[in-house]
């Protein structure tokens, strides 16, 4: 009786192993597939580009980046808006960028993040305001306002 309890417990384990990779492998897919979408308005910062798409983009107009994580409840909130933000104030207005926190160690480092999603408006090279946690599309829209 031992030996089949045991096998049962192992075979529910493999089992569960399996679907959890499989859907981490699908939320990853899923995740790629929209950051290359063609009607996504909002650039993935890819690994290496930071400094041309943030810091020297921020001299001509706002860069408004939203640093993330595939693991972060609140950051799957947040991601929408940040399309609707691109969208209202307009690409002359503000450049809107999503920064990966697990491909970009270096920069998470550098701006200290702790907490994510983290939204940090760049002018001049420059952070000029910064905000931690996830927050209604009306507050957001404050935050871009004051910082323009």
């Amino acid at each position: 009786m031992k030996v089949y309890q045991v096998l049962f417990v192992v075979c529910l384990l493999v089992v569960s192993v399996k679907a959890f990779v499989q859907r981490s492998q699908g939320l990853a897919r899923a995740h790629t597939a929209r950051a290359t979408s063609p009607l996504r308005m909002v650039l993935e910062v890819p690994e290496g580009d930071y400094e041309k798409e943030v810091v020297e983009a921020s001299k001509s107009k706002p860069v408004l980046v939203d640093f993330w994580a595939i693991w972060c409840g609140p950051c799957r909130l947040v991601a929408p808006l940040m399309d609707k933000v691109q969208e209202e104030f307009g690409e002359d207005a503000i450049k809107v960028v999503k920064v990966d926190t697990v491909v970009h160690k270096d920069t998470v480092q550098r701006y200290k993040l702790e907490g994510l999603p983290r939204l940090i408006i760049f002018k001049d090279g420059e952070p000029v305001a910064s905000h931690e946690g996830a927050l209604p599309y009306a507050k957001l829209q404050e935050f871009v306002k004051g910082a323009l």
